[in-house]
């Protein structure tokens, strides 16, 4: 399911004439998403409750991007 979820997402994206940087974002940022649930066991999206991605997005704020080595901006 977490795939076809990617995948219809990333075909919107296109559709609305998203530019290539914008898709690669989306992919990262859903992939990590993605993988938060599985850590909180989180099997079906229609599970995933407020608290989940608060809790995704107080982790992004404790985590240093790959390419700049500075901290994860939560708002972005």
């Amino acid at each position: 399911m977490r795939r076809r979820l990617l995948l219809d997402y990333l075909a919107g994206l296109k559709l609305r004439g998203a530019k290539r940087d914008t898709i690669k974002n989306a992919v990262a940022g859903l992939e990590r998403f993605f993988t938060h649930l599985r850590c909180e066991r989180v099997r079906d999206v229609r599970q995933v409750s407020e608290a989940h991605v608060v809790c995704f997005l107080r982790g992004l704020g404790t985590v240093k991007s790959t390419r700049t080595g500075k901290q994860l901006v939560v708002s972005t």
